[in-house]
C-alpha cells in the first residue's frame, strides 16, 4: 500500500508541474507576441525611414541638377 500512495503522490507533483510548465508556457507567449509586434514595427519604420531619405537625397540632387531657375521654379509651384 506505501507503494501505491507513494506513486500517486508522485503523480499528482508530476502533474502540478505540469500545470506550472503550461501556465509559464502561456505567460511567455502573452508577454513575447507584443514585444515581437513592436520589435517588428520598430524594423518596418527603420526601413521605412532609410527608403524615404533615399528619395528624398535623389530629389534634392535632381532639383541640383535643374539649377537655381527650375528650383525656384519647383519651389514656387509646390508653395501653391
Amino acid at each position: 500500500m506505501k507503494e501505491r500512495e507513494r506513486i500517486g503522490i508522485e503523480l499528482r507533483v508530476a502533474q502540478k508541474l505540469e500545470s506550472v510548465g503550461r501556465l509559464a508556457a502561456g505567460i511567455a507567449h502573452e508577454i513575447n507576441t507584443p514585444i515581437q509586434y513592436v520589435g517588428d514595427s520598430v524594423i518596418f519604420l527603420e526601413q521605412a525611414y532609410e527608403a524615404l531619405d533615399q528619395i528624398r537625397a535623389a530629389y534634392l540632387t535632381a532639383l541640383e541638377q535643374l539649377g537655381e531657375g527650375a528650383r525656384h521654379l519647383c519651389w514656387s509651384t509646390t508653395a501653391s
